[in-house]
């Protein structure tokens, strides 16, 4: 049996937390999920330390939510809402609820991947308490004289920033603005044909030369502090995100999701109002809407699914986005990954009817999404969890950075219009990399 032990101490403010937290992520295996910005979803942020088991579905798996449900072995008559297992689902495990082919043979990445911790490290933003939850009669002689460091609340208030470290970039693919463009056509003629009706199309950009993921990181935290930003140092790749995106939670009975659709640039002289009065923009979004009860009905009880809010403007950094609040009630003691299954991936990324849309993004993107667009959090022993829409995502590996953008495609969308909001996306990103895409 493992023995839990928790020290809890208040630091000055979230910077604090940052500057301690810059160090320590560079422990391999860590994860930090960082809950940034002043949002009401900006509530606890989480550092995790020492994985000591891990849960690794492979591409080739016959059954891989039945594999994941039968690892992750929650209890959900179990009262700790600590986070437990740690990791992403990748956007490919979304194919395998319908039994659609995935549209590359490129079988080097995982379906799904998390880990389990000897030390996690809860940050609350309203009360600058910090909470550190250690497994400790498994840490080695390494990590014990790190947690002396990381209970010494004076490591907290020193400076660890690094300044960003440049990137040198040797050499960059990606299809054209053509190319793009010219998948919008296609894809609007699938709608007129009634194919879809909405569907998200993304471009990727492959860049090789030298990066530092950490320095990356915090530098787009400074810039862009999303509430659900995330940075898994693993083994075998570096995965950063800075998204704003919610996908699904489940607390004490209580399912929420969040589903972004809507953006301008926050250039855009007036550009909070002329998004809120966008039709095209609004349609998207409700189509979505529709899309995100539709699933939550099917693991929630009778008349609980409610539109919270309908529609909603917020700021994040260099766009503006339209999003809903949607939350129900459970089905009582449902599995939680039978939650996820249902809804997964979230129908923000791609387009509805969400099945046929997954299988023509197949066709016109041909290769995997991996992390882009599936989902990064935590599952609880007691069965809660909290993931996000791995949107404005990065992935690191070896001498390779792979970035992918995207945005929904409606009837009246403007093909030029729609591929400078991709670009648009990406700026924070393009940004911290030193990249200028319209080069």
């Amino acid at each position: 049996m493992y023995s839990m032990k928790e020290t809890s101490f208040t630091i000055d403010n979230s910077t604090c937390f940052l500057q301690g937290t810059s160090h320590l992520i560079n422990e391999v295996g860590s994860i930090l999920l960082y809950s940034g910005g002043n949002y009401d979803t900006s509530e606890i942020s989480y550092l995790f330390l020492f994985p000591f088991e891990k849960i690794e579905i492979e591409a080739s798996s016959e059954n891989p939510w039945g594999e994941l449900k039968e690892q992750l072995q929650l209890d959900q008559s179990n009262a700790c809402d600590l986070p437990l297992w740690v990791g992403y689902l990748s956007y490919e495990l979304g194919y395998a609820t319908e039994e659609i082919f995935t549209p590359s043979d490129d079988n080097s990445n995982y379906l799904a991947y998390f880990q389990k911790f000897k030390i996690t490290i809860r940050f609350c933003h309203s009360t600058n308490t910090i909470a550190v939850f250690v497994i400790n009669n498994i840490l080695l002689e390494n990590e014990q004289k790190i947690l002396q460091v990381i209970v010494n609340q004076g490591f907290w208030n020193r400076s660890y920033f690094k300044p960003l470290t440049p990137s040198k970039i040797k050499n960059i693919k990606r299809k054209g603005s053509d190319d793009y463009k010219k998948a919008i056509e296609a894809i609007k003629e699938l709608i007129l044909d009634g194919e879809v009706y909405q569907l998200n199309l993304s471009q990727e950009f492959i860049f090789s030369g030298s990066f530092d993921p950490v320095s990356i990181y915090f530098a787009l935290l400074q810039k862009s502090p999303n509430p659900y930003s995330a940075i898994l140092n693993l083994e075998q790749e570096t995965i950063v995100s800075i998204s704003p995106e919610k996908f699904l939670s489940l607390k004490k009975g209580q399912l929420e999701t969040r589903p972004i659709k809507g953006t301008i640039a926050a250039t855009v002289l007036d550009g909070k109002k002329k998004l809120l009065n966008s039709e095209k923009n609004l349609s998207e979004l409700m189509m979505i809407v529709d899309l995100m009860r539709n699933d939550l009905s099917r693991v929630s009880q009778v008349g609980s699914v409610k539109v919270k809010e309908l529609v909603r403007c917020e700021n994040y950094h260099s766009i503006y986005h339209l999003f809903s609040i949607i939350q129900a009630v459970a089905i009582p003691k449902i599995h939680s990954l039978e939650i996820i299954k249902a809804c997964y991936p979230a129908g923000s990324i791609t387009g509805c009817p969400k099945i046929r849309a997954m299988e023509y993004i197949q066709r016109f993107e041909k290769r995997n999404r991996h992390v882009y667009t599936g989902s990064i959090g935590y599952f609880s022993q007691n069965g809660d969890f909290n993931f996000n829409v791995a949107i404005r995502t990065l992935i690191f590996k070896e001498e390779e950075l792979r970035v992918q953008l995207g945005g929904a495609i409606v009837i009246d969308s403007e093909p030029e219009n729609e591929y400078e909001e991709t670009l648009d996306k990406g700026l924070s990103i393009f940004n911290a990399i030193g990249f200028n895409p319209h080069e």
